[in-house]
């Protein structure tokens, strides 16, 4: 926090949006003075895994009067598989802590442990030479950006010209699209080419009708009028061996990483007409074989290919997700309207899968000329972000410019208000700083099983509690791997509706000392709270003790505040349990 308000770290941030096993580590600290004259101060940063300090630096500094200063502290070689990292930063002049703030940064072995999607959808002439959005965007960790209709057209992807009329109109610069893929593997971040699997133009409808899919009425499908048809994508189509080889042309004429196949939620079923032979194809029984020739067909283009599919709804979700895809992405409508639904949706695909899921959950609010309070629309961001994120899940929201999706098609993004933008990030430091007690893959759930109701192995005072993301209720997310167990507060006091995607006039209401007993086993070796909400995520250890009942002997605990979302982390002894 600051001490003073003429001298204070303005900013801190890593050089990438994630970093590769052996990277050389950056952390950039910008600190601004206010007052007239050139002041001496100490820069200390320590980098931290959960609460284990795993190296320190400290520097001179002068802080020059009226301006920024900037340092930057280097981290050699850090092998990891999959980490996740705090960077904590003091500023000390005149032996007086001035200001304290802090960021995060993970390792991996590839980026394909922890995908966290952002957007670009601006390519326009005057994009060719705008580096800071992506430099932005890596502030927010987004490591994995979609080049949301970047294409020429959605039957011919790659346009013949340098500057080109995209399919709604707008002209586009392919230097300026070349230029955002350089930027994105400058800053850490994979670029994925969007594409529609399925969607064709009249023109090219027009010359392949039997390439084409019809309703039960033969009438052709189509999308917007006649804008778009939908093709064939059973194996035997003519429009699978186009449609790869356009994904062919892209990949070895541009430096994009891979390919985000995208659909419409329709139809589920339809009529062929190859050969003049009707048939009714079953798209969800199609979209696997497909997906996984896409697979098969790119990765001698592209080395370490990254795919992703979009389940529209949810739909055809146990077809998809153990696909040869690398993320599954969900883009999620009505009736997955509840703060509940997002949370089965995560729990759903990844047992499915066993891979990252990444929720396209649009916040309609950030629309422009809603008339909507910019700080309901922020409250909504914040509590359905908390409840993915809490979930296991990522989400796909944040982009080019501050954007915050609001709608389908993402040139319609809206904005974070400059004031917000920090909330935000301490929300994505947090994902990423705390990513192995989130995301782990051995991590096993627990929250309906172990809290509430019958269950007496996590209780919970001073609050209405439920395990289901009840409104006007705290919900416990509760969860186990070898050595941790996780509890995830997510905060709905006073929140009525239960709909995720719905403005809130209020925040959740504040509850402090919530008391927690939690019967474990094994023995304790600390207990720590964190919160994106408090203290830039800051870990905070906890005084414990026992308390025995009827079932055997509780740890005892207390939080002293929740605001949206506190994570809880108890650290245990792993013990053999075959062993008496």
């Amino acid at each position: 926090m600051r001490g003073k308000e003429t001298i204070y770290i303005k900013d801190v941030y890593p050089e990438k949006a994630q970093y590769l096993s052996g990277d050389e580590i950056k952390i950039y600290v910008e600190a601004f003075n206010e007052t007239e004259k050139n002041i001496d101060a100490v820069l200390e940063i320590t980098i931290r895994a959960l609460d284990e300090i795993i190296a320190e630096q400290s520097a001179n500094i002068v802080l020059k009067a009226g301006c920024v200063t900037e340092h930057v502290f280097c981290f050699e070689q850090i092998e990891s598989e999959w980490q996740g990292y705090g960077a904590d930063v003091v500023m000390i002049a005149g032996g007086e802590g001035y200001h304290a703030l802090s960021t995060a940064f993970d390792v991996v072995a590839s980026w394909k442990y922890a995908p966290r999607y952002g957007f670009l959808s601006d390519f326009s002439i005057g994009d060719e030479q705008d580096p800071e959005d992506i430099r932005q965007m890596a502030k927010y960790h987004l490591n994995v950006i979609q080049f949301y209709d970047w294409m020429y057209r959605h039957d011919k992807l790659m346009p013949e010209e340098e500057y080109f009329i995209d399919p709604l109109s707008r002209k586009l610069s392919l230097k300026a699209i070349k230029e955002k893929i350089r930027l994105c593997h400058k800053y850490g971040m994979k670029a994925l080419a969007y594409s529609a699997i399925y969607a064709g133009s009249k023109d090219f409808f027009d010359e392949h009708k039997d390439w084409a899919l019809y309703d039960n009425a033969g009438n052709a499908h189509s999308l917007g009028g006649e804008w778009l048809f939908i093709m064939n994508i059973a194996p035997e189509s003519p429009w699978v061996k186009h449609i790869i080889n356009e994904y062919k042309d892209t990949l070895s004429r541009l430096d994009f990483d891979g390919i985000h196949m995208d659909t419409y939620g329709f139809p589920k079923k339809a009529y062929s007409l190859l050969g003049g032979r009707r048939k009714l194809e079953n798209l969800d029984q199609q979209f696997r074989m497909f997906i996984n020739k896409v697979r098969e067909e790119l990765e001698p283009v592209r080395e370490d290919l990254g795919l992703s599919f979009n389940a529209v709804g949810n739909w055809s979700i146990e077809t998809v997700a153990p696909s040869r895809q690398d993320i599954i992405y969900i883009e999620v409508w009505a009736p997955y309207e509840n703060y509940i639904h997002l949370y089965e949706l995560i729990s759903r695909a990844k047992e499915l899968g066993q891979k990252p899921v990444t929720l396209a959950a649009y916040l309609p609010a950030y629309l422009e000329n809603t008339g909507i309070k910019p700080e309901h629309a922020e409250n909504s961001l914040l509590l359905s972000s908390a409840v993915i994120f809490a979930s296991g899940g990522y989400r796909i929201l944040l982009g080019e410019n501050n954007g915050v999706l609001a709608d389908p098609y993402f040139v319609l993004y809206g904005k974070l208000r400059p004031g917000f933008e920090r909330t935000v990030r301490n929300y994505y430091d947090f994902i990423v700083r705390y990513a192995n007690l989130l995301y782990d893959p051995l991590l096993k759930d627990l929250s309906m099983t172990h809290a509430n109701g019958i269950n007496e192995e996590y209780r919970f005072e001073n609050g209405a509690f439920s395990s289901f993301g009840e409104p006007d209720k705290i919900w416990t997310i509760i969860k186990e791997k070898p050595g941790y167990k996780i509890i995830n507060l997510v905060n709905l006091t006073g929140i009525k509706s239960p709909r995720w995607n719905e403005a809130k006039e209020n925040k959740p209401t504040e509850i402090k000392n919530i008391i927690v007993r939690a019967l474990v086993e094994e023995e304790v070796e600390d207990v720590f709270v964190a919160s994106p909400d408090i203290n830039n995520g800051f870990p905070q250890k906890l005084e414990y003790e026992y308390e025995n009942f009827a079932r055997g002997r509780a740890l005892k605990f207390t939080i002293p505040n929740l605001h949206v979302w506190d994570m809880v982390y108890i650290r245990v002894v792993e013990t053999d349990i075959n062993t008496v």
